[in-house]
């Protein structure tokens, strides 16, 4: 691996978290997009570092207060927990991997 995408993966991950861990998940894809017009480029390097994005957000997301009021949408919406937490999930690595894209195709214009 090359220093850029450590680079890169560090900022995303430390981003993702960070921002998570304040409850403004929808926006760690601010991060996405500055690592992807800075070093990433390739579509395999993209989808990886998105997903791993997603660990960051878990970390966040069960040491933070996100779980609870999760669980409290869970009950006054009807909707089972896990699939609220999935849904979740893939709204973060959209997020991500289109954040990654978008950056990446800010750079190569």
């Amino acid at each position: 691996m090359n220093k850029k995408l450590i680079y890169s993966l560090i900022i995303v991950l430390a981003g993702t978290f960070l921002i998570s861990y304040a409850g403004y998940w929808y926006l760690a894809f601010i991060f996405s997009i500055m690592a992807g017009y800075l070093w990433v480029s390739e579509i395999k390097y993209i989808l990886i570092i998105s997903f791993l994005s997603l660990i960051a957000f878990l970390l966040s997301f069960n040491i933070g207060y996100s779980l609870r009021s999760l669980s409290l949408f869970s009950g006054i919406s009807g909707i089972p927990q896990y699939i609220v937490i999935l849904i979740t999930f893939l709204i973060v690595f959209s997020l991500n991997t289109a954040g990654m894209l978008l950056g990446s195709g800010i750079n190569r214009s």
